[in-house]
C-alpha cells in the first residue's frame, strides 16, 4: 500500500495551490483516488507473481551448448509467473543470449533492468545483446557506464573489460592490402604518336622532325600496390587515416612511377540522416628518376539519405500462398562534392596552380547490378603568369558500373574529358592557338575471389587523348593480370 499511499501524497501535498484544487474539486479528489487504487492493484499483483514463482534456481551451470538449451526449455515455461522476479528474468536473458535467441534476450533483460535497475549480471549481457543486435556503440556505452561503478564485483568487471575490449578491436581497425600484378602497356612515356611536329616561325609553318627518345615505348610492366589503413567508429562518424605506395615498374627506368600518398578522412551522420564527408591528401608522384609533383587536395562531400524519388521503384512478389515475399529494390541517391587542390612542380615553379572541382553524382542500386553517374566541372588557376595557356577550365562525365558475374564481380568504367586553355599556349604552334584536349577512358576489370582475402584482378583499359596541338594527342592500351590480398 505504500505506492497507493505515496500516491495520494503526490497528488495531494505536491504543493498548495494543488492541494486546494484537490479539496474543492470532487472530480480531481476522485481521479486521484482512482490513480491510488491502480497503482495499488498493480504492486499487489506484482508482489503476487513473485510469491507464486516457483523455485528455479540451477544447481549448476551448463558446461555445452546442448546443456543450455535444456536449461532453457526447463526455465522458459515460467515466464507468466515469474514476471515479477528480476533474478530469473536476469538469468533466462542470460539463457537466450548464450543460445541464439538475442530478440527474446533483449526483452527478458530490458524487464529485467525494469524491475532491478543495478542488477550487473542483467546489465552486463544487455550490453552483449545489443552488440549481437547489431548496435555496438550502444553496448559500448553501456560496459563504459557499467565499468564506472567502484562497486562493480571483480569477476563481472573483469568479464566486462574483456567485453569492451573485443568491442573496441571491432569498432577500431587496422586494414592492409598488398597488390601484385603483370601485364603490358603500350605507352609508357605518354608519347604523341608522330615523328614530327608543325612550327610556326616568323608566319611560316615549318616540319621539324621529334627525336626517336619521343616516340611511344610499350613494355611490360609489373604493379605494385602497398596501404594501410587505421579505421576509427562512433555512433556517428568515422574517421580514418591511410597510407599508400603505388609503383609501376618497368624496364627502363625512365618509365617507372612511384605514388606515395596519405589521406585523412571524417565521415559524420547529420542529424537527418543525411552524411558529411571530409577529406584531406597528400599525393607525390615520381616519375623516373624525377619528382614531378606533390599535390595537397581538401574535400567535402554530402549526401542525401532519401532515395531519389523519380529514380526509384520497389517491387514484391510471391510466388505461391506457401513461399516467402521476395522484394527486389531500386534507388539512386545523390551525392556532391566539392575539392580544392593545390598543385607544387618542385622543379618547375611556373606550372605550380590551384584547382577547384565541383562534381554531383548518382549513385543507383538496381538490384543485383550498380550504376555510378557523374559529372564534374573544373578550373584551374596558375599561380605563375609564365605558364603557357595559362589558367585552364573543362569538365568530365564519369560512369561506372559493377555486376556480380559468376562468383566474382565485373566492373566498367567510362570517362570523357575536356579542357581549354585561356590563352595561347605558344606563338610556335598553331599562331599561338589556345590549347584544347579531349580525352577518353575505358576500363573493364574481373574481380574473382579466391578466399575471403585474397582476390584474383584482371583489367584492360583503353584511352585516347585528341588535341588541336598534335603534340599533346597519344594512345594507350593497357592490360594486367594480379592477385589483391587483404589482412
Amino acid at each position: 500500500m505504500r505506492c497507493a499511499l505515496l500516491s495520494i501524497g503526490l497528488l495531494l501535498w505536491s504543493s498548495q495551490a494543488t492541494a486546494f484544487a484537490v479539496l474543492t474539486n470532487p472530480d480531481l479528489l476522485l481521479t486521484a483516488l482512482q490513480a491510488a487504487q491502480q497503482a495499488a492493484l498493480q504492486e499487489q499483483a506484482a508482489l503476487q507473481e513473485q510469491a507464486t514463482c516457483p523455485a528455479w534456481q540451477p544447481s549448476h551451470l551448463p558446461a555445452t551448448p546442448q546443456g543450455w538449451q535444456n536449461e532453457y526449455y526447463r526455465l522458459r515455461p515460467l515466464f507468466p509467473q515469474c514476471l515479477g522476479s528480476a533474478d530469473y528474468l536476469a538469468y533466462l536473458g542470460a539463457i537466450e543470449l548464450r543460445t541464439g535467441r538475442i530478440g527474446n534476450a533483449l526483452d527478458t533483460l530490458e524487464r529485467a533492468l525494469l524491475l532491478n535497475p543495478l542488477h550487473g549480471a542483467a546489465q552486463m549481457d544487455y550490453a552483449q545483446a545489443l552488440h549481437y543486435n547489431g548496435d555496438p556503440f550502444a553496448a559500448q556505452s553501456l560496459n563504459r557506464q557499467l565499468l564506472s561503478n567502484p562497486n562493480l564485483p571483480p569477476l563481472i568487471r573483469q568479464q566486462i573489460s574483456l567485453n569492451q575490449k573485443r568491442l573496441n578491436q571491432l569498432l577500431n581497425t587496422f586494414t592492409h592490402q598488398l597488390t601484385l600484378s603483370a601485364g603490358y602497356d603500350s605507352n609508357l612515356n605518354t608519347s604523341p604518336s608522330i615523328n614530327q611536329l608543325t612550327l610556326t616561325l616568323d608566319g611560316e609553318e615549318w616540319l621539324v622532325a621529334l627525336n626517336e627518345g619521343l616516340e611511344p615505348r610499350s613494355g611490360a610492366v609489373a604493379h605494385l600496390g602497398l596501404s594501410s589503413r587505421y579505421t576509427q567508429r562512433q555512433a556517428n562518424s568515422r574517421r580514418s587515416f591511410e597510407l599508400s605506395l603505388n609503383s609501376r615498374l618497368s624496364e627502363n627506368r625512365h618509365d617507372q612511377q612511384h605514388q606515395l600518398s596519405a589521406r585523412y578522412q571524417q565521415h559524420h551522420r547529420l542529424i537527418s540522416d543525411n552524411s558529411l564527408d571530409h577529406e584531406l591528401a597528400l599525393i607525390a608522384l615520381q616519375h623516373g628518376d624525377k619528382h614531378n609533383f606533390t599535390t595537397l587536395e581538401a574535400q567535402q562531400s554530402w549526401q542525401r539519405a532519401q532515395p531519389l524519388a523519380f529514380l526509384s521503384s520497389s517491387a514484391a512478389t510471391k510466388a505461391n500462398a506457401n513461399a516467402d515475399a521476395t522484394t527486389s529494390s531500386r534507388h539512386c541517391q545523390f551525392i556532391a562534392s566539392h575539392t580544392l587542390a593545390y598543385q607544387d612542380f618542385p622543379s618547375r615553379n611556373h606550372l605550380n596552380a590551384v584547382e577547384y572541382r565541383l562534381a554531383p553524382r548518382v549513385e543507383c542500386d538496381l538490384n543485383p547490378s550498380q550504376l555510378s553517374l557523374g559529372v564534374t566541372a573544373m578550373y584551374n588557376h596558375a599561380l605563375e603568369n609564365s605558364r603557357a595557356g595559362g589558367n585552364r577550365q573543362g569538365h568530365e562525365l564519369t560512369a561506372q558500373w559493377y555486376r556480380p558475374l559468376g562468383k566474382g564481380r565485373l566492373q566498367a568504367q567510362a570517362r570523357y574529358s575536356q579542357w581549354q586553355d585561356n590563352h595561347g599556349y605558344s606563338p610556335t604552334l598553331l599562331n599561338n592557338a589556345r590549347r584544347k584536349v579531349v580525352r577518353n577512358q575505358l576500363s573493364l576489370a574481373y574481380l574473382l575471389p579466391l578466399s575471403p582475402h585474397v582476390l584474383l584482378t584482371t583489367q584492360a583499359a583503353l584511352q585516347k587523348q585528341t588535341s588541336n596541338l598534335s603534340m599533346f594527342e597519344f594512345n594507350s592500351r593497357q592490360f594486367d593480370f594480379g592477385i589483391r590480398w587483404q589482412f
